[in-house]
């Protein structure tokens, strides 16, 4: 299970690393589209058969320009295992089963993956998935981490409707962790 939550950590924190710019063009002028103030979908995640082949289950919730959670479920008894809280300035990972989390900020993130993680071309990502009016997926390559390009994460039943989305607190039972020592235990789990 170590395994799965690196992996999920890692694809995550870069799946905002592809430039994704989308405009709109009219007859006078070139219109940035704006994301929806509050964006909810259900997620699929699959993980390649190398690191185990199975699909995980969650949530992900969107604050414009604030916050964007992903919350992965367990099977059957859909409690949650891992959240993943992206904001502008950090990443946040809380693993659930094993009572430990991750938060990394950006500089801290380009520093060890070498690629710039903007939390603007995440959203622009959802946003224009949400915009296709049915399930779409996205691959690991396709998010710009090609060692992951079997991984899949798939978004389906977008809502724009507003929502009570705050900032998760880590209780003190939990035990704070090294993006290191994540990237440490994933490598030794391969």
């Amino acid at each position: 299970m170590k395994k799965y939550i690196c992996l999920l950590f890692v694809v995550f924190a870069l799946v905002g690393c592809k430039t994704s710019k989308q405009t709109v063009k009219t007859t006078t002028q070139t219109v940035t589209q704006k994301p929806a103030s509050y964006l909810s979908s259900r997620i699929q995640l699959t993980l390649p058969e190398e690191v185990g082949g199975q699909e995980l289950n969650g949530n992900m919730r969107m604050k414009s320009g604030e916050l964007i959670q992903f919350s992965i479920l367990m099977p059957i008894l859909r409690s949650e295992i891992l959240r993943l809280e992206i904001t502008p300035d950090k990443v946040m990972m809380i693993d659930r089963m094993n009572r430990r989390y991750v938060s990394a900020t950006k500089d801290e993130l380009v520093r060890i993956f070498k690629q710039n993680v903007e939390f603007s071309q995440l959203e622009e990502l959802l946003v224009k998935a949400s915009q296709n009016k049915g399930k779409v997926t996205y691959t690991g390559e396709e998010l710009g981490f090609a060692p992951f390009g079997d991984a899949t994460i798939s978004f389906s039943n977008f809502s724009d409707k507003p929502l009570d989305l705050e900032p998760t607190t880590v209780s003190d039972r939990f035990k704070k962790i090294s993006v290191n020592e994540l990237m440490q235990m994933f490598q030794n789990s391969l």
